[in-house]
């Protein structure tokens, strides 16, 4: 299973870059949580269900669907945040293209008087 999400999600982070590998950190994390449901899932339909079991397998498919909501919650603040930055860096070169683009004057310096022996 691991090599598989491994197989899919690596050249998906290398395409897409920064936002890429935040995504495929969520999708590996989303993946593994899915599988842990699926396999919860497997052993209760192998054994019969008391209700004691069925409350824990119901509280953690609680848990991983919060656990979801998290990290969909955390990967946009780092893509609201990269976007930011990109912004900033953006603004950052335009202002030094536009300094780089002004011309240059050089000011003359005054003459200056020197004298030996004059105060």
């Amino acid at each position: 299973m691991s090599e598989l999400i491994h197989f899919v999600f690596e050249p998906l982070a290398l395409l897409f870059g920064a936002a890429g590998v935040l995504g495929g950190i969520a999708g590996i994390i989303g993946a593994a949580g899915w599988a842990r449901v699926e396999r919860i899932k497997a052993e209760g339909k192998r054994r019969p269900a008391s209700d004691a079991s069925q409350e824990t397998v119901l509280a953690e498919i609680q848990a991983l669907r919060q656990q979801i909501q998290e990290m969909q919650s955390t990967g946009h603040q780092f893509d609201l945040s990269f976007d930011e930055a990109l912004t900033r860096l953006e603004q950052r070169v335009g202002g030094l293209e536009r300094k780089a683009a002004a011309p240059v004057v050089m000011s003359q310096p005054e003459a200056s008087h020197q004298g030996v022996g004059r105060r």
